[in-house]
């Protein structure tokens, strides 16, 4: 018996090692990227998993039976897993010089490390529009997990792929149609809604977004303008419209399954007319941009988002008519605070806090705000 348990001892480390050479081969991969596939089965997916819902974990856990057959899919686990290693690496030697344990305000990678991971992205990208191109039926669901894993990848670069390019470059906005582009191909037989419906929830009792009654008040500011006709005040008012009814839409489906995947990805589901109002940097198209950012701020928790949407809303503000830049306060507001996250955006909490019970601008008239602050000082 003991002579049996001494042999399976001894041959452990060499069973291992067999193992793990042969795993390498058969996936084309030399023993840090097997590290790194690792760490992504065993550490980034059930994160992924608890961010995106029960509707999507489940195919993403299928991510491993895709691996072999898609060599981008390899790459983008791989990328992935290298920028999650890197932030858990820094938190913790935060930890570690630090004796007191507290939030951080969060940072994004160094230049060091933001260079490489350009470098792999770039590769990825190369990968991922070689299979595109040659997309069929078995090579689909790769295709469309590679979309959805190089999206969440493409947040997490920071300034390297801005949330909005006032430049008319590319951004990760143009990066979420990609994805939803193959999510519906009639040549290949797969139709799925590439577009979030345009009507309120359905559900009486659902929770409401912070601020949620400011959206209304972006498309009732479209009547104080002079610069458009009133035919094309009603055509840019049902375009904000449809936009917002789709914001609280996916926003109610995320309350439901306790996920933040849906209201991040209401950019895929925007409509011809609310990118053509984007491109143009339509003042109430960004002002209503300015409070999405505010919500995904909420997700800073999850290290891809951290704190991108930052500087997304001052450039906002700064692209903002002067008349326009006040109902802008409370997006500035949000994304300067760090003490909130996802659990008070999905159960509502926030909307009782003062950040959000304080009056909004948008109920203000001219004259009262001015007295309203003073008040406060006297107080």
């Amino acid at each position: 018996m003991f002579s049996s348990d001494d042999e399976n001892d001894n041959e452990t480390p060499q069973s291992m090692a067999i193992t793990n050479t042969s795993m390498a081969l058969l996936l084309g991969l030399d023993f840090t990227q097997l590290e790194l596939l690792r760490f992504y089965y065993l550490e980034s997916v059930p994160v992924l998993c608890e961010a995106s819902g029960k509707d999507v974990s489940q195919w993403l856990k299928n991510t491993p039976g895709l691996i072999s057959q898609s060599p981008a899919l390899k790459q983008a686990c791989l990328v992935f897993a290298s920028v999650h290693l890197r932030h858990v690496r820094k938190s913790t030697d935060y930890i570690s010089t630090n004796s007191t344990v507290h939030k951080p305000k969060p940072n994004m990678l160094s230049d060091r490390a933001m260079t490489q991971l350009l470098s792999e992205f770039i590769l990825l990208l190369i990968q991922h529009k070689k299979e595109l191109l040659n997309l069929s039926p078995p090579t689909y669901p790769g295709v469309l997990t590679t979309s959805v894993i190089i999206y969440i990848i493409a947040i997490s670069m920071g300034p390297l792929m801005p949330l909005v390019n006032f430049d008319g470059g590319a951004d990760l906005f143009q990066v979420t149609r990609n994805m939803m582009a193959i999510s519906a191909d009639p040549i290949l037989g797969i139709v799925q809604p590439v577009q979030a419906p345009f009507f309120p929830p359905s559900d009486a009792g659902r929770i409401l977004l912070p601020r949620e009654e400011d959206l209304w008040g972006i498309v009732k500011l479209v009547d104080q303008s002079t610069a458009y006709s009133e035919f094309d005040k009603r055509t840019l008012k049902f375009t904000l419209s449809c936009e917002i009814y789709s914001l609280l839409h996916l926003f109610h489906l995320d309350t439901k399954l306790h996920s933040v995947g849906h209201t991040g990805a209401w950019c895929s589901y925007w409509r011809d007319g609310f990118l053509q109002l984007r491109r143009e940097l339509n003042p109430y198209a960004i002002l209503l941009i300015s409070y999405y950012c505010a919500y995904t701020h909420l997700f800073h928790q999850m290290f891809w988002w951290a704190d991108r949407t930052v500087d997304t809303v001052y450039e906002i503000v700064d692209y903002l008519p002067e008349e326009l830049k006040k109902y802008a306060e409370w997006p500035l507001q949000m994304v300067r605070r760090f003490d909130y996250g996802v659990d008070e955006f999905l159960t509502g909490k926030l909307r009782k806090l003062s950040i959000c019970t304080r009056r909004s601008v948008f109920n203000q008239r001219r004259g009262v705000r001015t007295n309203t602050r003073n008040h406060r000082r006297r107080v």
